[in-house]
């Protein structure tokens, strides 16, 4: 008897139904049986629902890369960066750079507030002491220092390569929204930091270019780039480390060519 392992299995029926979706009245029919495939992979390869649902598992690798990052920010302003993740390591990423764009509009508003108050300690009519304006001006100045950093650590990021992302599931089913709402804050803008998604029609995780959820403020949307890896569901998920003609080189070119992409 011939047993199709479930790994195997799952991905191809969701492929199959997102295949024949595009006929009309299908979706209809087939959207819950769809969604429950998704769920069902989501919820069941333990490193996605760790990320996912493990808050202190999740925030432990982000706050590792953000260290990081910031140290590499701090110690040469001149450096640029190219972030390459692969599958779940796009929802460690993400969720790094949401939390440096939600760090940098909080010290936004902290430091207009310092600011403001720096001000009035030294109006004519205030009744502050030396001291206390003296302390405004340190807290004033922390904060400052604190947003400098932030500010320099997204400048210091020139782009974020995703691929094969597990971004495309954790939006597309209902495992993200009740578990962890935090993937739907936005990410620096695109003018900022460039996002590269590279996806292949036979990878598990995507099988689709992504595209980002509505949300208030708007995520920004990735650079969608198609490429073809070996057309199969088996082997496409990982293929992109064989795939020099399209991948390597594309990754090289956004380290700057062949001249200066010493580090490649």
């Amino acid at each position: 008897m011939f047993v199709v392992p479930i790994t195997v299995a799952v991905p191809f029926v969701m492929k199959v139904l997102e295949l024949i979706s595009f006929i009309p009245v299908i979706p209809a029919v087939i959207g819950s049986p769809k969604n429950g495939l998704q769920e069902f992979v989501v919820g069941s390869l333990g490193d996605i629902f760790i990320v996912i649902t493990d808050e202190a598992q999740s925030s432990g690798l982000r706050d590792g890369l953000l260290r990081e990052l910031r140290k590499i920010a701090k110690d040469d302003p001149d450096a640029r960066l190219v972030i390459l993740a692969h599958s779940t390591g796009n929802l460690i990423v993400y969720e790094a750079l949401a939390e440096l764009r939600k760090n940098s509009e909080d010290l936004e508003r902290q430091k207009h507030k310092a600011d403001a108050a720096v001000l009035e300690a030294a109006s004519v009519e205030s009744f502050s002491t030396e001291g206390d304006r003296d302390d405004l001006d340190s807290k004033a100045g922390e904060i400052g220092e604190q947003l400098e950093l932030e500010k320099q650590t997204i400048e210091t990021i020139k782009t974020w390569v995703s691929i094969g992302s597990i971004m495309t599931l954790a939006w597309s089913t209902r495992v993200v929204e009740t578990s962890n709402r935090k993937y739907l804050d936005p990410i620096p803008k695109s003018e900022e930091i460039k996002w590269l998604n590279l996806w292949t029609t036979f990878d598990i995780a995507t099988g689709a270019k992504l595209v980002a959820p509505d949300s208030d403020p708007p995520i920004p949307q990735p650079m969608n780039l198609r490429v073809n890896n070996f057309g199969s569901l088996a082997l496409d998920h990982t293929g992109y480390w064989d795939n020099i003609e399209e991948v390597y080189l594309l990754l090289l070119e956004e380290l700057g060519g062949r001249e200066k992409s010493n580090d490649f």
